[in-house]
């Protein structure tokens, strides 16, 4: 037999080290043996090295794998990942508070072990940057001039502008008196697309139904389809809007924000995921101009070169990315396109209508009742004309609303006459619906005191689902009621509790904007619900004058009744473009500044912990299961029943009804004959979406067990009885036991309605009630079908005699 070379035997301290980490025996050499007897290989002292992270009191040296102490549960990336999770999910804990948790989790630590990066937050910081290796989010800064807005060059100390001659900075330092921040979006992207996971969820674009129908944005007018051409463009939706960080002062925080539109809802819409473009904080509200043109200059880079992504394989791709459209309130939006403010003359930032003064009780206010004629559409070219002839007239000269050049017309491919869509949540729910609460409230024609009791009682008995997190509103109590409640009240609750309660022709004229809205929130929306929908708000808008005066005739009545429909079929259903995730981001980013120092730099430095905590994630592959349910914040043990459904709480053994045995016979005549065991379940999970069992004696705020299910071809209705396990020789069945709904003759939707109210109105209560069931549930009736076939949750609206109204989810995204 050929030998090899020969091999070389290392002694000493370091080789015996190097077996040790290898999981190998050391070579009992002779001068090991005279090492040993020394003491040498366990009591020499070892030399400082800043990377060795364990170490205990004994002398004795531990081999180096990643466990963060001998026999330990975890490792030390993992102990790294747990407490970025901990200042993730806490973002108020202070410097103070986390040295002091530092120092508690190192007392629970075994005797003479030590974990250096617990001794001390310089320690962990130092550590956890050698394992994240996180650089942050680079920023530049750029200065304005604090009285006409100038943006200082590199070289300019006094603001050049006539009769200005403000300084750059505050006199005396090197701070400038005002400024905003801009944030690198390339290295925001490149850090997405390290994460195999993101890569892959751009694919969901493609997996989109071609069926004419309105699922996404993706099926809008604004949807750029040949720039998509390429796997890894990207297109974006836009958004800011002014929060106060401080309850002392007025400063304003204004921060601009994107969203990736080809990542699938549930991930477009997360706190993981957003883009943060830009940071201005100041006592005066910015302006836009000044304040967009950097963003502008890079959006416009990023749209015509394009951007070297490196992916995780190490291949390099070139990467475009477009804005397609921005979403804002209209405060907000009057400031960004340079038009009159929604109180002014042509306030409308779609449409030339006018508007008219009107008397209202602290004055006048300007209303945009609906014309016989509609008000001509803006177009990118009307508007830089009525621009240009408005800077060129005179000082605050205004040519039908239009006020100057907004910055954003020089955005590439982009029309600023569309760009800008309706905000459902503060045009629909904080505005009309919360104005028509008012109104019934204030005005005993509309309700009275025992009324109002009546309503609320009602609103008491709902127990909706738990993807709406909120309790409905109650009449009596509408301080602090949020946006989420007043979308709730007009798609599900207003409706029911208002039956009979409220005059016929207010009820049904309400009932224009319900079924309207309600359309314009599905997931699927055919071009024949967009028609009835137009028509519908159209009808709700051309009656409002009369039935509330003119005074209540606001923009945001005339931009729901005029350009709901329009902006669904530029940029797909309202949860596309609704404010709802981004006003939660500005709450996340003010809530990021936690003293009286720089909040644009607290704001950064939270972004660069955001940034950790993506890292740890994608870094969980390794980890064990425990960490991972406390990285996802879920501690529950779940057990895979199909590819799409999950169950978290142990099946137990039950015995068969003959009830269920039938229906569980009529789904497959052989399933129960060839059962090895039967087990039951309470609970089951699709997409972290619960489904639960309907137990008629527990009262509950939350009712998670009414659902659509299809059943024999045809979907019903129905209320979850019991999930069933299975075990056959051929594998587990999973079965879901719903009794159905019965349709309930004796109530329905505007059942007491005269006809004269649908005739005044231009509708019928077919028309009105098309997405409310009236139903009671068929307690003799069982059905048995696959968990696959249940579809969506449903919201149950009880009445006295045990009847009731149920009505389906319209999106599975804006309510799951």
């Amino acid at each position: 037999m050929a030998s090899g070379p020969p091999v070389q035997v290392r002694c000493g301290l370091e080789g015996y080290k190097m077996y040790i980490e290898r999981g190998e025996e050391p070579p009992r050499t002779t001068q090991y043996r005279k090492r040993l007897a020394a003491g040498l290989v366990v009591t020499r002292k070892k030399k400082k090295a800043d990377n060795d992270d364990i170490s205990n009191g004994s002398g004795k040296i531990q081999p180096r794998d990643d466990l963060l102490y001998p026999n330990s549960r975890i490792t030390r990336k993992e102990s790294v990942a747990s407490i970025i999770n901990i200042t993730q999910r806490h973002p108020t804990l202070n410097q103070a508070i986390l040295n002091d948790f530092l120092w508690t989790l190192s007392l629970h630590l075994p005797q003479n072990v030590r974990v250096k990066h617990l001794d001390s937050m310089y320690k962990f910081c130092k550590f956890k940057a050698e394992c994240l290796k996180v650089k942050g989010v680079p920023s530049y800064s750029h200065h304005v001039c604090l009285k006409c807005f100038h943006l200082f060059g590199d070289k300019e100390d006094t603001c050049p502008t006539e009769e200005c001659e403000q300084k750059r900075y505050k006199p005396g330092t090197t701070q400038p008196e005002a400024a905003f921040v801009e944030l690198d979006v390339e290295s925001q992207i490149q850090e997405f697309f390290l994460d195999p996971s993101f890569v892959d969820s751009l694919k969901y674009r493609d997996s989109q139904p071609d069926d004419g129908h309105i699922h996404d944005i993706y099926d809008g007018d604004l949807y750029p389809r040949s720039f998509m051409d390429t796997e890894y463009n990207l297109t974006l939706l836009l958004h800011t809007d002014g929060v106060q960080v401080y309850n002392a002062n007025n400063n304003q925080l204004w921060p601009v924000t994107a969203v990736i539109n080809e990542l699938p809802p549930w991930k477009r819409f997360s706190k993981q995921h957003f883009l943060m473009l830009g940071l201005y904080y100041g006592r005066h509200k910015p302006d836009m101009n000044v304040f967009w043109s950097p963003f502008i200059v890079t959006l416009n880079r990023l749209y015509v070169d394009g951007i070297d992504i490196k992916l995780i394989d190490g291949s390099m791709v070139r990467c475009h990315i477009r804005p397609i459209a921005c979403t804002m309130d209209l405060p907000a939006l009057a400031s960004v396109k340079c038009i009159h403010q929604y109180n002014g003359e042509y306030g409308c930032g779609m449409c030339e209508i006018e508007g008219e003064s009107t008397t209202s009780q602290r004055g006048h206010c300007k209303s945009y009742i609906r014309p016989s004629v509609r008000a001509v559409h803006r177009t990118k070219e009307s508007m830089q004309d009525q621009a240009i002839e408005a800077l060129t007239t005179g000082k605050n000269a205004v040519v039908k609303g239009v006020k100057g050049l907004s910055q954003l017309v020089l955005l590439k491919d982009v029309d600023v006459s569309t760009f800008f869509l309706v905000d459902s949540m503060h045009g629909t729910y904080l505005g009309i619906a919360k104005q028509l609460i008012n109104c019934w409230l204030d005005d005993p024609k509309y309700l009275v005191k025992h009324q109002i009791e009546r309503v609320d009682r009602r609103l008491r008995s709902i127990a909706p689902p738990t993807s709406m997190r909120r309790k409905p509103l109650l009449l009596s109590d509408m301080a602090g009621t949020k946006a989420s409640q007043y979308r709730d009240f007009i798609l599900f609750y207003g409706l029911h509790v208002l039956e009979g309660i409220l005059p016929h022709i207010y009820h049904a004229h309400f009932g224009l904007l319900v079924r309207g809205v309600y359309i314009l929130s599905q997931s699927n929306i055919s071009h024949e619900e967009m028609k009835i929908a137009e028509q519908l708000l159209d009808k709700f808008y051309a009656k409002m004058h009369i039935y509330y005066g003119p005074t209540k005739c606001t923009l945001n009545v005339h931009n729901v009744g005029t350009h709901a429909v329009e902006c669904v079929r530029l940029a797909g259903p309202f949860f596309t473009h609704s404010a709802f995730f981004f006003e939660s981001v500005c709450g996340d980013v003010a809530a990021m500044v936690t003293g009286t120092g720089d909040p644009v730099k607290q704001i950064i430095k939270g972004l660069g912990k955001m940034q950790e905590f993506r890292a740890a994630i994608s870094m969980s592959d390794d980890f064990s299961e425990e960490v991972k349910m406390l990285l996802q914040r879920d501690r529950r043990k779940l057990t895979r029943m199909t590819d799409d459904f999950v169950h978290t709480k142990q099946a137990t053994e039950v015995e068969v009804t003959p009830q269920e045995r039938r229906a569980i016979n009529t789904y497959d005549p052989d399933l129960l004959g060839n059962a090895l065991s039967v087990t039951s379940l309470i609970r089951v999970e699709r997409h972290r979406v619960v489904y639960e069992r309907y137990q008629e004696t527990v009262m509950k705020q939350h009712q998670d067990c009414f659902v659509s299910y299809i059943y024999n071809g045809t979907i019903l209705y129905g209320a979850l009885h019991r999930f069933y396990c299975i075990n056959t020789k051929a594998g587990m069945q999973h079965v879901a036991m719903i009794r159905p709904f019965r349709p309930h003759q004796k109530w329905c939707p505007f059942i007491q309605t005269p006809k004269w109210v649908f005739q005044r109105l231009g509708t019928s209560r077919v028309e009105l009630s098309m997405h409310i069931h009236s139903v009671k549930v068929k307690k003799s009736v069982l059905h048995a079908v696959p968990l696959r076939s249940i579809q969506r949750k449903l919201v149950f609206l009880p009445n006295e005699d045990g009847s009731g109204a149920a009505i389906e989810l319209p999106s599975t995204f804006e309510h799951n």
